[in-house]
This record gives structure tokens, sequence and C-alpha cells, in this order.
């Protein structure tokens, strides 16, 4: 959903978007750091592990278990609930922080001017969507949002 707050010219659709992006990544955080959903799917394991059910399944089933409970491990559950607290605090604030940049960067009116020739590698399609430079034949302005200015500096 992210992707909207981006790419849409309806000002409602990017705000929504952004808002959803936010509250996903706030659950997300909290969810990866619940000491009773790890200790469940730990002890689902563990019982699996003792009743034999745990080997029957599939490689690819087993590995998801074994790296949620490693994802949670390595995100903090290991450490004690105080520093989890802190962690999450610090989490949101980054997260946020991210939001807050991203959106600096999508609202942001620099563009900077370009020759054709310094544009070389472009697709035509990428370069009908640069705006052309005004009394200056053959130039076109290249925007910082990542939609201009990630093409430019990944093809040219």
């Amino acid at each position: 959903m992210g992707f909207y707050s981006s790419v849409s010219t309806v000002k409602e659709v990017r705000d929504a978007s952004k808002e959803f992006d936010r509250r996903s990544k706030a659950y997300s955080a909290e969810l990866w750091l619940r000491e009773d959903l790890y200790k469940a799917i730990a002890n689902y394991k563990e019982v699996a592990v003792k009743d034999g059910s745990f080997a029957k399944l599939d490689n690819e089933s087993q590995r998801y278990v074994n790296k949620i409970l490693e994802e949670m491990e390595s995100g903090g559950l290991k450490l004690d609930e105080r520093k989890r607290y802190d962690l999450l605090q610090l989490t949101k604030e980054i997260d946020g922080l991210v939001s807050k940049a991203e959106e600096n960067i999508n609202s942001d009116k620099t563009k900077l001017a370009f020759s054709e020739a310094d544009l070389k590698g472009l697709t035509p399609e990428i370069m009908k969507t640069l705006e052309p430079v005004k009394d200056k034949a053959g130039w076109r302005y290249v925007s910082i949002k990542p939609t201009q200015l990630g093409p430019v500096m990944k093809l040219v």
C-alpha cells in the first residue's frame, strides 16, 4: 500500500496510503516482539518435535517455523521486558522518521536539468516523462522523486 503514497496523483489516496503504511509498520513491530506469540510457536515446535509430527512436515514448513523463531529472537525477544519496550519505542520512532523522510522527498519540487546526451541509456518511455527545459532544446528536468531519479541512477 505504501507504493500509492509515491505514485498516486490523488492526495486522499496518498494520505490514506501513508497512514496505512504507518499503522502496518507499528503493528508489525509490536507483533514480532509479542512474547505470548513467541512462546506459542516455540511450544508448538517443542511438542511437535517430541511427538514426531515436526519431522513429518515438509522442509519448507520446518524452515518457516525455525525462521519465525529465529527472527523473533534476533529481533529482541531475548531481551528483558524493559529493553524490549525501549526497542519497540525506538523502532516506532525510526519508522516515523523514515515515513517523514519519504514524505519530504515525495513533496520536494527540486528539479535538475540534464542534456538528453547526459541521459543516454533511459528508455524512450522514461524520457517522455521528463519535462523539457524551456529555452534549452535537448535538455530535460529530472526530479528527485524515486519514479524519476531511480531509473536515471540505474540506467544512465
